[in-house]
């Protein structure tokens, strides 16, 4: 059986991750500290590809072979909306790989970084307060 509280361990890790490199942002230091950026955003991506492996293997097919429809459909519309938000983060490590590329500009590389972070932090939240829940009801 899925171990709801290793999910919640992973989104607590990736939060903190995402904390710590915001603390490197908002203190003007993500140019500077840009070698360890990269690394919290090489960490970060790790522990989402991670995370989401755990969920396509576990807990989407159990919830979309529930005999409720509502569970079906909840399932179902969160891993299409998590595909997207997916590929949405990649396509922003892409840009944000290496410490030359966070430090080319420092200012667009805070807003993306904030705006991605809010989008991932939300997801998780629902996750928690959503989607979870409806493993003790399968």
């Amino acid at each position: 059986m899925l171990d709801i509280d290793a999910m919640k361990h992973q989104h607590a890790e990736i939060g903190q991750a995402m904390s710590q490199t915001m603390a490197a942002i908002d203190g003007g230091r993500a140019a500077s500290e840009a070698q360890a950026v990269a690394a919290l955003l090489g960490d970060i991506s790790t522990q989402i590809h991670k995370h989401l492996a755990v969920e396509d293997a576990e807990v989407y097919p159990v919830l979309a072979d529930s005999d409720d429809p509502t569970v079906e459909r909840t399932a179902k519309r969160f891993q299409a909306n998590m595909g997207g938000l997916a590929d949405e983060f990649d396509s922003y490590f892409g840009r944000y790989d290496s410490p030359e590329a966070i430090g080319r500009d420092p200012s667009l590389f805070g807003y993306e970084t904030r705006t991605i972070f809010e989008r991932l932090r939300h997801r998780m939240r629902r996750e928690e307060s959503d989607l979870y829940p409806l493993l003790d009801e399968v």
